[in-house]
């Protein structure tokens, strides 16, 4: 394979400077100053010794954009409301995972998965999108109580949108570095933008399904 000139990624210089510069390393991205983390000695005392310390969310102008103002679980720092939100999300998870319910699930997304694989007769296959079908296939599952076949359009779409973004959010956007670039957005940015869009218009058509098809019976039973 030829040489390619794209610039290499972020996390292997960092990983290359760790050797120079140890774990714990301090760069600027202009006015930006970021402290990463490249070890997972480093890390585990970060995030788990002393999570009370850093449990805090850096502010920046994409993830403001991304998270319509820090209105999410992931993106917002620690407070009430955040806390609140958490302890939600713990109980949805612990009602709707209990018992044998996430084993059932689990069972479910990995035979398709593994039926799908035998169909392809021991030819080569993109290992990926198999990996991807059976986490989203759990995750989609749990929330909603369905799940995709490998050839779903939705699916593919959706695990499109989860691919690209992931790649970008890992490279950092110029957005946060030159302000200017907030009021001229990067082909980028506004890419991200419309796919972040694109999956918060499925989160709320498969909500709005379910509310559909709510009954009173059902609700009562919830809340007793």
């Amino acid at each position: 394979m030829g040489e390619t000139n794209s610039p290499p990624l972020i996390f292997k210089k960092l990983l290359k400077w760790r050797k120079e510069y140890g774990p714990a390393i301090t760069i600027y991205f202009g006015p930006l100053r970021c402290v990463t983390l490249n070890s997972a000695d480093s890390v585990n005392e970060a995030l788990v010794k002393k999570a009370a310390d850093y449990a805090g969310r850096h502010q920046t102008f994409s993830m403001d954009a991304f998270s319509d103002g820090y209105k999410n679980i992931i993106f917002s720092d620690v407070n009430p409301s955040w806390k609140q939100l958490r302890k939600i999300g713990l109980q949805g998870l612990r009602q709707y995972l209990s018992g044998n319910k996430l084993e059932e699930k689990l069972f479910e997304s990995t035979s398709k998965v593994m039926r799908r694989m035998k169909e392809e007769n021991g030819k080569p296959v993109d290992i990926q999108k198999y990996i991807s079908l059976l986490v989203f296939n759990l995750l989609h599952g749990v929330c909603f109580n369905k799940s995709f076949e490998l050839d779903d359009q939705i699916f593919l779409k959706l695990l499109n949108v989860l691919d690209e973004t992931s790649n970008d959010f890992g490279n950092g956007f110029f957005e946060d570095v030159f302000p200017p670039l907030r009021k001229y957005p990067t082909a980028k940015f506004r890419k991200i933008m419309s796919m972040l869009s694109d999956f918060k218009d499925f989160i709320e058509d498969e909500c709005n399904k379910h509310r559909a098809k709510f009954s009173e019976e059902i609700k009562d039973t919830l809340w007793k």
